[in-house]
């Protein structure tokens, strides 16, 4: 008689713990059929920091949604919640953060149904890592995306998969037009390309704006009645870069004419002040042409007969520019123009003025600040 009760209570207490089996599974959206050791798993994190996160960016707020999703991530296991924050961070144009989230999403739901869809996210922040992404280029508005939106509140297909998928086809398109420059590149080359980019477009001899200081060497040949001939000159070059084209730019300098091999010498000094356009020939305008048009003043005193002839040019240039480190440049222009020269303090009834012309070379170091 004890045996059997004995036999009684264990056969009371197997029935209790398969029944109490079965429930849990059923709680956990688990059953024993067809199926190995149970797993349990968070499908949604529910946590009032994560729904608070999900409303916001539903609303378009990502900026707000983020502090919330710090705070969900913080008490929660949930993979979803690096999957939607990093919705957020691409669509404020965070591209790194963005990256860590969906490689954390897809590292722990390599299976999910959107796995995908957010792989090729992915591979396209990293190609696009050197541009700054902005709201237009990545997502596509103000709101939530569609699909984000559903997939969010209950898991569900976006409502019209056809619709989003031409959005998202559209911001691609964009967005390869954008940085197929940069397309395939490592992060590193990347990285180094955005450095050159900032350093020329800081730079008042490449892209930017600033002041240029110089010094010039500038030989030439004169035409006119007054023998002046062959010459050269030397000076400095004050310059202000306005843009990433135009500089205009004071050059005073010291001029002497006929200083070999003649019987007289003539000096003085030069003053021009003109407008210099840049062309880059690349990306960071290591490498430009130069073009250019000036006005100036030049008084030349023949040392031997002590007469001072005043000349009044206009010349035009042309030439090239090779950009060294940051902002130390090198230039080589052809220089033309006309020349109306008289003396002053000639005998009253002489005819002064004389209308010549002159070529030359200009050659120029510059440092830019």
């Amino acid at each position: 008689m004890g045996a059997m009760r004995l036999w009684a209570v264990a056969l009371v207490g197997t029935l209790s713990t398969a029944a109490f089996a079965q429930q849990s599974g059923a709680v956990h959206g688990e059953t024993h059929a067809n199926r190995g050791p149970m797993v349990f798993r968070f499908e949604k994190s529910r946590s009032a920091p994560a729904e608070a996160a999900r409303a916001k960016a539903a609303a378009g707020d990502c900026k707000a949604a983020l502090d919330f999703f710090d705070e969900a991530l913080r008490h929660s296991i949930d993979p979803t919640l690096y999957r939607d924050r990093g919705v957020c961070h691409e669509k404020l144009g965070d591209i790194y953060p963005a990256i860590d989230d969906y490689r954390a999403y897809l590292s722990q739901e390599p299976d999910a149904t959107d796995a995908d869809k957010f792989r090729q996210r992915l591979q396209d922040l990293l190609k696009d890592a050197s541009q700054d992404m902005s709201m237009s280029k990545v997502g596509g508005g103000g709101s939530f995306d569609s699909e984000m939106a559903g997939g969010m509140t209950d898991g569900s297909t976006p409502a019209n998969p056809k619709k989003s998928e031409e959005k998202e086809n559209k911001s691609d398109d964009k967005t390869d037009k954008v940085d197929s420059e940069d397309a395939g590149k490592p992060l590193s080359t990347i990285e180094h390309d955005e450095n050159r980019d900032a350093e020329a477009n800081k730079s008042p001899l490449r892209l930017g704006r600033g002041f240029v200081l110089g010094a010039f060497l500038d030989p030439r040949y004169v035409f006119n009645r007054y023998d002046f001939q062959f010459g050269q000159g030397v000076g400095v070059k004050l310059g202000i870069s306005l843009s990433a084209v135009s500089t205009i730019a004071l050059e005073l300098g010291y001029m002497n004419q006929l200083s070999t091999g003649t019987a007289s010498t003539k000096d003085g000094f030069t003053a021009n002040f003109g407008y210099e356009a840049r062309v880059p020939l690349d990306r960071w305008a290591d490498n430009q042409l130069l073009f250019g048009a000036a006005g100036g003043y030049e008084n030349i005193t023949d040392g031997s007969l002590g007469q001072t002839y005043a000349s009044f040019t206009a010349r035009g240039r042309a030439g090239y520019r090779h950009v060294f480190g940051p902002a130390f440049a090198l230039d080589f222009v052809l220089e033309g123009g006309l020349m109306g020269t008289f003396p002053e303090d000639a005998p009253a009834g002489t005819s002064n003025f004389e209308l010549g012309g002159f070529i030359g070379g200009h050659v120029v170091v510059s440092v830019g600040f």
